[in-house]
């Protein structure tokens, strides 16, 4: 059976050193490692030989792991790694002898293994504090891919001449800060920003993103957000279908009648 190309999209823990490529690379020597706590999580997604996403059918996954206990894979066949289904369940034996390393291979369902997109696999424990991820093939076969059309622009009405597009929604920076590091007793961080009025009005979204830290890891123990709710302007509901009627004036005809 074919391996696959996978590629590691996104983990729950980074180390530069041993970084999540490492479990694709083909080369059990290297490796990806969690930074400690579970669960832990990988998302992998499937290219073709010309580097484009594409659907597979997965037939058998194998791995070369340590202190992983209990492990869970799932699926998703949709364009966006969202909705996805069981595939395994497992529990993975722990390794005493001088080679702690596990070498595991699992038959995945035809019925839960076809049209696959992502994969996340979901470490929820593990035989000690930190577990490794050597290796991951997928075995399985690319499935003929269906050209979807590109994703329609939102279309706004323009009253002076055609219609026109609205740009993709974007964020405006906010704010770009350093943290200071605590050092004392207690670790603890407690910070209060003022945010400019011309970038804080007309608010629906917030996107925080941590950069960096001081150490491995960081925890937010209160997001608290101060300010106005604003008036919401209603909108009017969507017109009617218009339908000339050459007996007499136009008429309408109910949205979605047909």
């Amino acid at each position: 059976m074919p391996s696959l190309k996978a590629e590691v999209l996104r983990t729950t823990s980074n180390d530069e050193r041993h970084p999540a490529k490492y479990m694709v690379d083909g080369n059990e020597k290297t490796f990806w490692c969690a930074t400690g706590m579970y669960p832990q999580e990988v998302l992998v997604g499937f290219r073709s030989e010309e580097g484009k996403p594409v659907p597979v059918s997965l037939n058998r996954l194998k791995t070369v792991t340590t202190g992983i206990r209990k492990l869970s894979v799932h699926a998703s066949s949709e364009t966006q790694p969202i909705k996805f289904r069981a595939v395994l369940d497992v529990e993975v034996a722990e390794k005493t002898a001088a080679s702690s390393v596990q070498n595991e291979s699992f038959q995945v369902n035809a019925k839960v293994g076809s049209s696959v997109r992502f994969v996340k696999l979901v470490i929820q424990s593990g035989w000690c504090d930190f577990a490794t991820i050597h290796s991951l093939v997928f075995e399985g076969d690319v499935e003929a891919v269906v050209e979807e059309p590109p994703p329609a622009a939102n279309l706004i009405p323009n009253a002076s001449g055609p219609t026109t597009l609205e740009p993709p929604i974007t964020f405006g920076a906010v704010l770009d800060v350093e943290v200071a590091e605590k050092t004392a007793a207690s670790s603890v961080q407690n910070e209060s920003f003022q945010v400019n009025a011309k970038v804080g009005s007309s608010v629906r979204f917030v996107k925080l993103v941590i950069q960096s830290g001081w150490c491995d890891f960081a925890t937010i123990h209160s997001l608290i957000f101060e300010g106005d709710v604003e008036a919401v302007v209603e909108e009017p509901p969507p017109a009617a279908n218009l339908i000339p009627n050459a007996s007499g004036p136009t008429t309408l005809e109910p949205v979605g009648s047909h």
